[in-house]
C-alpha cells in the first residue's frame, strides 16, 4: 500500500487516521511485531470497506486531477466502470451547467484546505444532475500537497421535492390569499397575527406578524366577552362549534360573520387559535327582508280572503240593484237611491280589485285598455296612500291612444312608483302623474339602448323629493336594494314596477339628482284598435233575444241565486247546481251551451268540471267566474291558457254581454 493513499485514509478517519499512519511507520521501521502488523492490515481494510461503501460518491485525484480512485457509490451514480474512469480527467464529469467561476473557484482551493458548494455534473450517458460538492487537499510530512479527495452527493431528488414542496407552499399562500372567506390566526392575548387578503379587505386591517389588531377593537362590545371566551376555550383543548359575532371595520361598518376555529402550535408563540370567518352580512340581511316579505305574502292572503267574500257579497247587491230598478212600481226617490247603492258597490267592487292588485292575488286579464281609466280607479288609492300633505296632481292627455296591459298589474305599477315618491317626500311636495301620446325618433333610440323608435304611450310619475344619486339609479331596479332604514321597505316595490313594465312591453327610465326629485318615464308600445268594440256592438235590445240553455254552477247560494234570476229575466233557460256533482247529474238529461262556473268549488273545481262535460259534449262553451286567483295561492295553474273569464263582482248586464258574446262565438 502507497505512502500516499495511507496518508490519505488518516486524512479521511480523522483522529483514527493519526495511529494508522504511525503504525505503518512502525511496520516499515520493523519496530513492531508481526501481530500488530496483521491488526493494522485488517483496520486499514475495514476502513477502505467503509469508503468503498459509502452513500456518497468520494473520489481521489493527483496533483494534475486525474482520478485515481473511486468508490461504488461513485460507479452507480456517473453510469462507469472502474477501467473506464480511473486515470481520467475530473473534467470528464463536469457539467456545462456550472458556472466558469465556480471551476475557477474549485481549482484555486489546491492553495487552501478545500471548497464546499453546489455543482452540475454529468454521467456517461449524459444524465445531466446537480451535486453538492466537498473538496479536501491531502499533505505528506513536508506539508505538500500529494492528492485531492471529493466527496459528491447528487442532490437532484432533494431539489426537485424542495421545489415541489416550494410550489405546494405557493399553491397554499394563493389559495389562502384568494379565498372570499377570512382566515386568520390569534394569540391567547387575542392579537390577530395574521390575516389573508380577504380578511384585510372586510376588517380594513392589516396583520402583522409582531402586533395586529385587538379583538377588543374589532368585535363589537356587546360580543366581545362571548369572543374571548370562545378563545379561551378553544386554548383549553376544547372543540367548539361554529358560531357568529359581529365586528366594527375600520370604516365603521358592522358585520357579522359565521366563524369555524380551532388550535393549532405557533412555532414562536405556541398554542394559537387559527380559523375562518365568512362574512354572512348579506344573508342575514336578505333572511330579515324575507321575514317581511313572508308577512307581506300572509297580509295579501288575508286580503284576498277577505276581499273574496267580498266581491260575492258585491255581486249580490250589483244584481240586486238591476233587478230593483228595472221593477214598474219603483218610484223617482227609491231608484235614486237604488243608483247610489250601486254606485256604492261599483266604488266597493273598484277597492278590492285594488287589494288583490296589491297582494298580486288578481288573475291577469291582459287586454286592450286606456290609461287614462287605469289612473281613474287608482286615483282615490293613491291618495289615501300617500297622506294629506303630499300634492298630487293628474294631467291625463285627453286623446290618449290605447295600449295593451293588464290594468290590475298597471294599477299595481303606478302604486309602487307613488308609495316610492312618498317616501321620497317626508316633509311634503308634489306628485305628478302625468299620460301622454308620443314618437321616439331616432335621436332618442341613439341614447336608449333596446328601445325601437316608434309610437308610445307614455306614463310619467314625477316628484319633488329628495333625489338620487347616479349609483343609486343604476340599482333601484334590483330585488331587494333599498336606501331605507330597516322596517321602511322590503326593497321590493320598484323591482315589482319593472317586472311589470317588461311583462307590459314597456320600457322604463329613471331620471333623477339629489335634492332635486325623481322622474319616472315609462313607455308602453301604442295600439289602434281596442278590443272591447266587438263586445260593446252588442245591444241591449239583442241581450233580450236569449233563448239558450246555461248551467250556471256556483257554490255561493246566494250569488247562484240572483245569477240564475237575471239569466232568466233575459231569455235563458237556467240550470243550476251548487257543487260538480248535481252539474254532472244535470247534463244527464240537459245539454246546455254554456258553463258558467266559480274557478274553485268544495269537491270538483270549476276547470276539472269543465274538462269533464266536454268530454260527452266538445262544443259546450265555457265562462269562469272567480273573486280571486285560488290558482295563486295554491301554486297550482287552475285555468286553461286563453280561457273565458269574468272576475267578481260584475255588474248583471256586463255578465249578459259576456254570455251573449262567447255563445255567439
Amino acid at each position: 500500500m502507497s505512502e500516499a493513499f495511507s496518508v490519505l485514509l488518516s486524512f479521511l478517519v480523522g483522529a483514527a487516521g493519526v495511529w494508522v499512519f504511525r503504525l505503518e511507520r512502525l511496520v516499515r521501521a520493523g519496530r513492531r511485531s508481526e501481530s500488530v502488523h496483521r491488526e493494522s492490515q485488517q483496520r486499514l481494510q475495514l476502513l477502505a470497506h467503509a469508503l468503498r461503501n459509502a452513500n456518497d460518491c468520494i473520489t481521489i485525484t493527483d496533483t494534475t486531477d486525474h482520478l485515481l480512485y473511486v468508490n461504488e457509490a461513485f460507479l452507480r451514480t456517473y453510469e462507469y466502470t472502474e477501467q473506464e474512469i480511473l486515470g481520467q480527467h475530473i473534467n470528464v464529469v463536469r457539467s456545462e451547467r456550472t458556472d466558469l467561476t465556480v471551476l475557477e473557484a474549485i481549482d484555486a482551493a489546491t492553495k487552501r484546505p478545500g471548497w464546499r458548494g453546489e455543482v452540475w455534473h454529468q454521467s456517461r450517458t449524459g444524465r445531466v444532475f446537480p451535486v453538492s460538492l466537498t473538496t479536501s487537499m491531502v499533505h505528506d510530512e513536508r506539508g505538500e500537497i500529494i492528492a485531492a479527495v471529493g466527496v459528491a452527493r447528487d442532490v437532484e431528488k432533494e431539489k426537485l421535492a424542495e421545489e415541489a414542496l416550494r410550489r405546494s407552499e405557493t399553491r397554499y399562500r394563493e389559495l389562502v390569499e384568494n379565498a372570499n372567506d377570512i382566515i386568520f390566526t390569534v394569540d391567547p392575548e387575542g392579537y390577530c397575527i395574521a390575516m389573508n387578503r380577504a380578511g384585510q379587505n372586510i376588517s380594513g386591517y392589516e396583520a402583522q406578524d409582531k402586533r395586529g389588531v385587538n379583538l377588543r377593537q374589532l368585535v363589537v362590545p356587546e360580543h366581545v366577552e362571548m369572543a374571548l371566551s370562545q378563545l379561551l376555550r378553544v386554548l383549553g383543548g376544547e372543540a367548539v362549534p361554529a358560531f357568529e359575532l359581529d365586528i366594527l371595520n375600520k370604516q365603521g361598518r358592522r358585520l357579522t360573520l359565521e366563524l369555524s376555529v380551532r388550535q393549532v402550535h405557533h412555532p414562536v408563540r405556541g398554542a394559537v387559535v387559527q380559523g375562518i370567518a365568512r362574512d354572512v352580512t348579506m344573508r342575514k340581511e336578505l333572511e330579515v327582508k324575507l321575514l317581511q316579505s313572508q308577512k307581506m305574502e300572509a297580509i295579501g292572503r288575508l286580503a284576498a280572503g277577505v276581499a273574496h267574500d267580498f266581491n260575492n257579497l258585491i255581486t249580490v247587491i250589483l244584481c240586486n240593484c238591476e233587478e230593483s230598478v228595472q221593477r214598474p212600481e219603483v218610484d223617482h226617490a227609491a231608484l235614486r237611491s237604488f243608483e247610489d247603492i250601486r254606485a256604492a258597490a261599483e266604488r266597493a267592487g273598484a277597492l278590492t280589485r285594488q287589494l288583490l292588485t296589491f297582494s298580486r292575488l288578481q288573475i291577469l286579464q291582459p287586454s286592450v285598455l286606456n290609461l287614462n281609466d287605469v289612473l281613474s280607479e287608482t286615483q282615490r288609492m293613491i291618495a289615501r296612500l300617500i297622506g294629506e300633505d303630499l300634492d298630487v296632481q293628474f294631467h291625463p292627455d285627453p286623446d290618449l291612444a290605447f295600449m295593451f296591459g293588464d290594468a290590475s298589474q298597471l294599477q299595481q305599477l303606478v302604486l309602487n312608483l307613488a308609495v316610492n315618491a312618498r317616501d321620497a317626500m317626508l316633509d311634503g311636495g308634489q306628485l305628478t302623474i302625468e299620460t301622454r301620446n308620443i314618437f321616439l325618433d331616432h335621436d332618442y333610440v341613439s341614447t336608449h339602448q333596446q328601445v325601437p323608435s316608434g309610437d308610445y304611450v307614455m306614463l310619467m310619475v314625477s316628484d319633488t323629493g329628495v333625489g338620487m344619486s347616479e349609483t343609486t339609479c343604476a340599482r333601484i331596479f334590483e330585488p331587494f336594494f333599498t336606501t331605507k332604514e330597516v322596517g321602511r321597505g322590503t326593497g321590493l316595490g320598484l323591482s315589482t314596477a319593472y317586472g311589470i313594465v317588461k311583462q307590459s312591453g314597456g320600457f322604463i327610465w329613471v331620471y333623477s339628482e339629489p335634492a332635486h326629485g325623481t322622474t319616472f318615464k315609462i313607455y308602453f308600445p301604442r295600439v289602434q284598435t281596442p278590443e272591447s268594440a266587438a263586445a260593446a256592438s252588442i245591444t241591449d235590445e239583442k241581450l233580450t233575444e236569449a233563448s239558450e240553455i246555461v248551467l250556471v254552477v256556483e257554490d255561493d247560494a246566494t250569488v247562484l241565486d240572483v245569477t240564475r234570476r237575471y239569466l232568466a229575466r233575459a231569455g235563458y233557460t237556467v240550470l243550476s247546481a251548487s257543487n260538480g256533482e248535481e252539474a254532472i247529474a244535470l247534463c244527464r238529461d240537459s245539454a246546455p251551451e254554456l258553463l258558467i262556473t266559480d274557478v274553485v268549488m268544495p269537491g270538483m273545481n270549476g276547470p276539472a268540471l269543465a274538462e269533464h262535460l266536454r268530454r260527452g259534449q266538445l262544443n259546450l262553451k265555457v265562462l269562469f267566474l272567480s273573486g280571486y286567483a285560488e290558482a295563486a295561492i295554491s301554486g297550482r295553474r287552475l285555468l286553461p291558457s286563453g280561457a273565458n273569464f269574468l272576475q267578481k263582482p260584475f255588474a248583471p248586464k256586463a255578465l249578459a254581454k259576456k254570455v251573449r258574446a262567447i255563445i255567439d262565438g
